[in-house]
């Protein structure tokens, strides 16, 4: 984009803004500025979806192969140009390509504007179906599909960045949640899902995986999935851990009954215990499903990851032209 916005830098380079490298410039805006730059600026709006690839940035005639001209009056690729048959006055073609059609936006009744703005709202820290009706004035309906969405984005997005945490020298905290509700929210969890997580004390990466249950079967086959072999690991006393000393992990562990950091090796589990709160902050406590759990825990992990909310949107349209690139023209 060659104009630059309230908030952006003027510089040619990329731009750093927290743990997102920008290749634009227009990017890294709050929700206010991105109203006033985008709302109601058409031209802008596609540009900004071509720029993440949203959008397919051009098409070609399949009859003359030329590249066809975009009508943003019309939403549409389209090639109006003469040819002459044999023996036959020039006539002209009349080849028609919808903007959205195999792309992202395709198939929804919201357009492209409402999309964006919807999105932003989605991955802010501000997301309630209150602000989107006042804000966007949806129905419920279309917040809920559109929200399923973009869990699945998420969920796309958070297989992609799957990597192994720790490695020698390192110490990674581990322990199991689980996430529920309570009867007239007293009493003991009823029901909900269990998850198991872990965080490297060094580089503060973590990962979060849904469990059926925390037997040691369950839990060992996640650490070594998500956990370099010969890493420090520290866990509570719970019994499905005991495994970890037949497989040779350096395993301490931290009595919780007794102490919150063992008095002798100085164990403690406060870096992934911190990480269950902010997971729980994030994820809805109310009108969850547990088939979308997975979804939600998803968007946690993805708003954890990118803690900025300037970074957001870009990271988000990102992910969702890679879980939904433009298919080519049939």
């Amino acid at each position: 984009m060659a104009d630059v916005t309230p908030g952006t830098s003027r510089s040619s380079e990329p731009v750093t803004k927290g743990n997102l490298p920008l290749s634009c410039v227009n990017c890294y805006l709050s929700y206010k500025d991105f109203s006033l730059h985008y709302s109601g600026h058409y031209e802008h709006l596609i540009q900004f979806s071509q720029d993440h690839n949203l959008l397919r940035k051009q098409a070609f005639c399949p009859h003359c192969g030329k590249e066809c001209r975009l009508d943003l009056q019309k939403k549409a690729f389209r090639c109006n140009r003469s040819y002459a048959p044999r023996q036959k006055q020039k006539r002209r073609r009349n080849y028609y390509l919808s903007l959205f059609k195999g792309t992202w936006f395709s198939g929804s009744l919201m357009d492209v504007e409402t999309v964006l703005f919807f999105t932003y709202i989605y991955v802010s820290d501000f997301f309630n179906y209150r602000v989107v009706r006042t804000e966007l004035g949806l129905s419920d309906v279309a917040i809920n599909d559109w929200s399923s969405y973009c869990r699945e984005v998420t969920v796309h997005w958070c297989i992609r960045q799957k990597q192994q945490i720790g490695g020698p020298g390192t110490t990674v905290e581990i322990d199991e949640a689980k996430f529920g509700k309570r009867k007239y929210n007293v009493g003991r969890v009823i029901e909900g899902q269990w998850v198991f997580g872990g965080v490297c004390r060094q580089t503060r990466q973590f990962f979060v995986v849904p469990v059926d249950n925390r037997s040691s079967a369950t839990l060992l086959a996640v650490i070594k999935d998500y956990i370099v072999p010969g890493t420090t690991i520290v866990s509570d006393c719970w019994r499905a851990y005991d495994c970890l000393k037949d497989e040779g992990c350096v395993h301490l562990t931290v009595n919780h009954s007794m102490n919150f950091v063992d008095p002798v090796t100085g164990a403690h589990t406060n870096t992934i215990e911190r990480k269950w709160r902010e997971l729980c902050e994030t994820t809805p406590r109310y009108g969850r499903r547990r088939y979308n759990f997975v979804g939600y825990l998803a968007v946690t992990y993805f708003k954890i990851h990118f803690d900025d909310p300037k970074t957001r949107l870009h990271a988000f349209v990102k992910a969702a032209a890679e879980f939904t690139p433009p298919s080519p023209p049939c």
